[in-house]
């Protein structure tokens, strides 16, 4: 009845305006912890990604920056 996921997500975003007047690409991650389908819990995390992302946003894998993010949210079995 309990589930764990990791949901991902590309896209440019933007950031406040004292960080960025401009969108930033950026890969988002989230741990959802759900009981019978209703989310009981979640954590997210956002890492910026190099400005040549911009290209091919949609063809970002998940492997390609797996290491900028925590050990908790990386993919098992990755390096």
């Amino acid at each position: 009845m309990t589930t764990v996921e990791v949901r991902r997500r590309v896209a440019m975003e933007r950031l406040p305006s004292s960080v960025s007047d401009y969108p930033v690409p950026r890969e988002e991650r989230i741990l959802v912890k759900r009981l019978a389908g209703v989310v009981l819990w979640h954590r997210e995390v956002s890492v910026g990604l190099p400005l040549s992302a911009c290209d091919h946003l949609q063809d970002v894998t998940a492997q390609e920056f797996d290491r900028a993010f925590p050990s908790w949210l990386r993919l098992k079995g990755a390096n």
